[in-house]
């Protein structure tokens, strides 16, 4: 039997790119808008607001109790009204949640006025109570959310 002095061998390698061009257009796209995901997160946000002050500021770390003279007041004044309660001004803006300003990669969330600020950080004669704060859940939620309408587009 002769042996062959040369062997050939044709590979025909075909790439059938099944849209991958236009889903790979499509996520650069999505990443330099991510728009569409600040009403999502916002609305996460304001319920992890609402629960924070519901819970009395537990899920941020607890509030500060009042003080004994000002919970007396506070007891004939407002009777049954939990703290920072009053009026409910103050929750009806928290569960309007924080103003959003989005835009095509950074977003913010602030909620403006004295009293919120007075809370938030507290003054001379009254400790601080957060209301506002970034949850470890929301932080991941935000991530999910942006990776997810990145890879998949859905918002």
């Amino acid at each position: 039997m002769a042996t062959p002095k040369e062997l050939n061998v044709d590979i025909k390698v075909e790439l059938n790119d099944d849209g991958t061009k236009d889903y790979l257009d499509d996520v650069k796209k999505r990443m330099r808008d991510l728009s569409p995901v600040w009403p999502k997160v916002h609305q996460s946000l304001k319920a992890y607001m609402i629960e924070n002050f519901t819970a009395q500021g537990l899920p941020a770390g607890g509030w500060k109790p009042l003080d004994a003279e000002y919970a007396s007041w506070k007891t004939r004044t407002f009777p049954g009204a939990p703290m920072l309660v009053q009026t409910g001004s103050l929750f009806q803006r928290i569960a309007r949640g924080p103003k959003l300003d989005g835009g095509a990669r950074t977003a913010s969330f602030t909620f403006t006025g004295k009293i919120t600020r007075f809370h938030q950080y507290g003054t001379e004669k009254m400790p601080a109570r957060p209301i506002l704060f970034a949850p470890e859940r929301w932080v991941q939620e935000v991530a999910d959310a942006i990776g997810d309408y990145i890879v998949e587009g859905n918002v």
